[in-house]
């Protein structure tokens, strides 16, 4: 024990010694007492608490350079044996750690020189990774005296909130998942206290491009990989605990009313630019992004949000403008005169400049088909002086694309189903005609019929076909001018579908029989 004395009472020799010793330093007394113990000294079993305390004060109150290591170490350890610790938390016994090799150089660290703090003041070295930039790091050799301190830091929702703050600010994601879990597990019960603090961060979701809004990020990964580079997926440690972190704000997929809000970020951004070489690869990125959205928009919502979808359209020069979708028009010109025609009043009407636009789309969005505004030579007689002239294309021709466009299967049948819904029909049926009907064969009007003969499905409804509907079905490419741009079928293609069923579909409605 000759040893630790006087490690622990270097220069406290009158700590140890009662006052009447004719020894004055501990020095002395260690070698003095290799001879003789005089009545006047105390044996190291008799160190009270009352000396550690005090040179313990002393330790608190003397420059920390100046502090042996090995004597802090001493009085700790006798601290420990005493089991007064915790009488102890309140002295700037502790040591500072210095920033270790590894910690981020973007990052600050909280002791830039060693400081003596109290156990109130301090963290474990183990926190080091977590909280080192905003709070003290106990040195490794003296945390084990700190931990069974009772009156040691108990880390906070503060404390990690800090540090979370501090990588935001440097754009740092150092051991953020480890931080967030933490979070997680001590904001059990006090979401909304954890939530209000979160908000006042802003951007405060880990992501693999840097941190994000709530609002930007989705824990579904479709909705990240649809909406790239609007819509970021968290870091794994979030995804891996979803319930926890959508109380916190991220949504588990975004919702529509989320998507028109993108929308109207992409109008924002892009309204009155001119796409040129520089920004043409970012643009049909985020063109495409556009048309994600508008396809995740269900009809109901469309029918309801109709004034706020704005639509991107793209002059001659490339100059992009964003317009209402009841002014724009879509583009469903086929023919190389009509294509013709459409780029020379491209700049006069508002047609939707979205590669992937296809006619299902622009049904949802109740778009006006732009061959309403091209003429149509045939509209003109004799009479008028015009002759029939230059490209075309045939019937067979145009029924194929239609019918790429229109896969067989359910789509006939919702298309049937709608065009009843255009008529406002209060009922629709489908029958399903096995019959042959191979020698049915005298009444029919023309001989060539008889080839024509076989299983049928009839499809009925209780409305009745106006003058404008025979001259719209009897158009194969577009409809007829009408302002009733509010049904679904607003186009006169989708009835075609039925060509994947027959190559003689037939139509009866009130006295009129027709057969294409």
């Amino acid at each position: 024990g000759d040893d630790k004395l006087k490690i622990i009472f270097e220069n406290e020799a009158q700590q140890f010694m009662d006052e009447e010793s004719a020894l004055k330093s501990v020095e002395e007394l260690m070698k003095y007492s290799q001879f003789m113990l005089p009545s006047g000294l105390k044996s190291f079993d008799q160190i009270s608490q009352e000396d550690v305390l005090r040179v313990a004060q002393s330790i608190h109150t003397s420059n920390p350079k100046e502090i042996p290591t090995n004597k802090l170490r001493m009085i700790l350890s006798l601290a420990e044996e005493k089991k007064m610790l915790l009488r102890l938390s309140n002295l700037n016994l502790y040591p500072t750690m210095l920033r270790p090799a590894h910690y981020p150089a973007e990052l600050q660290w909280k002791a830039n020189h060693m400081l003596m703090v109290n156990a109130n003041d301090t963290f474990s070295y183990e926190y080091a990774e977590l909280l080192g930039s905003v709070r003290n790091i106990c040195q490794p050799e003296f945390s084990k005296f700190l931990k069974m301190s009772q009156g040691s830091a108990s880390i906070k929702i503060a404390d990690l909130m800090d540090q979370l703050k501090c990588l935001i600010q440097n754009n740092s994601q150092y051991e953020v998942g480890k931080l967030v879990v933490l979070l997680a597990q001590l904001g059990e019960g006090k979401i909304n206290e954890i939530r209000q603090h979160l908000n006042a961060l802003g951007k405060w979701v880990p992501t693999a491009q840097g941190f994000k809004s709530p609002h930007k990020v989705s824990l579904n990964s479709n909705d990240a990989r649809k909406f790239h580079p609007f819509v970021f997926l968290p870091i794994k440690e979030i995804q891996e605990r979803k319930k926890t972190f959508e109380k916190l704000g991220i949504k588990e997929e975004l919702e529509e009313i989320d998507l028109l809000e993108l929308l109207c970020l992409i109008k924002d951004t892009y309204n009155g630019k001119t796409i040129s070489k520089d920004n043409l690869t970012q643009w049909k990125t985020e063109s495409d992004v556009i048309f994600n959205i508008l396809d995740s928009f269900k009809e109901a919502f469309v029918h309801k949000n109709i004034a706020r979808i704005c639509l991107p359209t793209q002059s001659k020069l490339g100059k992009l403008q964003f317009y209402p979708a009841r002014e724009c028009y879509f583009d469903d010109a086929f023919s190389q005169s009509q294509k013709d025609v459409l780029e020379d009043i491209k700049d006069e009407h508002p047609i939707v400049s979205l590669k992937k636009m296809n006619n299902t789309l622009a049904q949802k969005l109740k778009l006006r088909p732009i061959t309403e505004l091209i003429l149509d030579i045939e509209d003109f007689g004799a009479s008028d002086g015009f002759e029939q002239w230059g490209q075309h294309q045939d019937v067979t021709s145009r029924i194929k694309e239609i019918l790429q466009e229109y896969p067989e299967g359910s789509g006939i049948f919702k298309e049937q189903i709608q065009n009843s819904e255009d008529a406002e029909a209060t009922k629709v049926m489908f029958f399903l005609d096995e019959q042959e009907n191979l020698n049915q064969t005298e009444k029919l009007l023309g001989d060539q019929m008889k080839y024509c003969n076989g299983k049928s499905l009839w499809v009925y409804n209780d409305a009745k076909f106006s003058e404008d509907d025979f001259n719209n079905i009897v158009k194969i490419g577009g409809a007829t001018k009408r302002e009733n741009l509010d049904k679904i079928g607003s186009f006169g293609i989708g009835f075609n579908s039925v060509y994947h069923l027959t190559d003689v579909p037939s139509i009866i409605s009130g006295e009129h029989m027709l057969i294409l």
